[in-house]
């Protein structure tokens, strides 16, 4: 995995979604992505609570929509191999986070 300049975690990607405060500040990383000036990634953990949010909203939409629109963002989503297996793990085990935070982390150090 290359070193990303920025990670969008659940927040920023349903923040974005559902255009609350903050939105234009997720926006301007999509936007600097699309113009080559940083590298965007998001973690398959995000991906996934963010479509279990939405999915689970009534009104929402289809899921598959959902998914359509993320991955159509400038950004690679990050799947777990092994390494990331571990440095996630190492995270968890020493600091107080989420598991699902723990997969987060390792990907914007």
């Amino acid at each position: 995995m290359n070193q990303l300049d920025a990670v969008l975690d659940t927040s920023a990607i349903i923040c974005l979604l559902e255009d609350e405060p903050g939105a234009d500040v997720v926006e301007q990383k999509i936007a600097a992505a699309e113009a080559g000036n940083i590298k965007l990634g998001a973690s398959f953990v995000s991906l996934t609570e963010a479509f279990y949010i939405t999915a689970s909203e009534p009104g929402k939409g289809a899921g598959g929509e959902f998914v359509a629109v993320v991955k159509s963002w400038p950004m690679e989503i990050i799947y777990p191999d092994e390494s990331l297996c571990l440095a996630a793990g190492e995270i968890k085990a020493t600091q107080s986070v989420s598991l699902a935070d723990a997969f987060v982390r390792p990907q914007h150090s």
